[in-house]
């Protein structure tokens, strides 16, 4: 049988490897190759103790924010990165997903490197059911 010669059996099966490392690759990896989690997994990394960082502007976040997050707007991000601890995980929320992951590619770019971004932002974690505050 033709398709059993083991030439092309490896190569059949380092194609399948391939396809299958792409798909894990892209379902974790933004393409600036920022890691973005879902609303469940940023909960779970909070409840782990990280730290959830808000970077929406102050009148999006009195409308409602996840609980245990600092509001922290992206355009005073620069400003307070010399508060964060480095060593501590954290993960980052906006509205719906866009300037978190700017918000961690410059936090990368700082020195910081367990950071994360939710994907679909307070729109994915409301979405999902999960807790939102007012407090």
């Amino acid at each position: 049988m033709p398709f059993l010669n083991p030439p092309v059996l490896a190569i059949g099966l380092g194609l399948l490897a391939a396809a299958i490392l792409f798909l894990f690759l892209r379902r974790f990896l933004s393409p600036s190759g920022i890691v973005e989690v879902t609303p469940q997994e940023a909960q779970a990394r909070v409840k782990a103790g990280a730290q959830l960082i808000d970077v929406r502007q102050p009148a999006e976040y009195r409308t409602g924010h996840a609980p245990k997050s600092k509001l922290t707007p992206l355009s005073q991000l620069k400003r307070h990165a010399s508060e964060m601890p480095k060593g501590k995980p954290m993960v980052v929320i906006c509205a719906s997903g866009h300037r978190s992951v700017v918000a961690v590619d410059w936090l990368k770019r700082w020195g910081f490197e367990d950071v994360v971004s939710v994907r679909g932002g307070t729109a994915g974690w409301r979405a999902a059911n999960l807790p939102v505050t007012k407090e």
